[in-house]
């Protein structure tokens, strides 16, 4: 899997005429499974995505799609990790 942080490295006032295009960036790949879980970190400082696993190369070709990343608004942050723990409710996350 991978989490990936972003951060914004302009002021949110550069950011918000983009959150539209990136909501449905968002969207279009949680509801093809690559996106598991997404959202905004508290405090309007950037994002957090968790992905399932895939090649990375893959997952930089749909990063470079984000209106966040083509406008150069935000850093991010990937790590790559596996879960080898999981509470009950999440134990299918294991198999992404």
């Amino acid at each position: 899997m991978f989490l990936i942080i972003s951060s914004y490295i302009v002021s949110t006032a550069q950011v918000d005429p983009h959150r539209a295009q990136h909501s449905e960036w968002v969207q279009k790949y949680i509801q093809s499974g690559d996106f598991i879980i997404a959202g905004p970190r508290r405090g309007k400082i950037g994002g957090v995505i968790l992905s399932k696993s895939m090649d990375k190369d893959r997952l930089m070709r749909i990063l470079a799609e984000d209106s966040f990343v083509m406008e150069d608004l935000v850093e991010m942050q990937i790590v790559d990790f596996d879960a080898p723990f999981a509470a009950d409710a999440f134990k299918a996350l294991q198999e992404m």
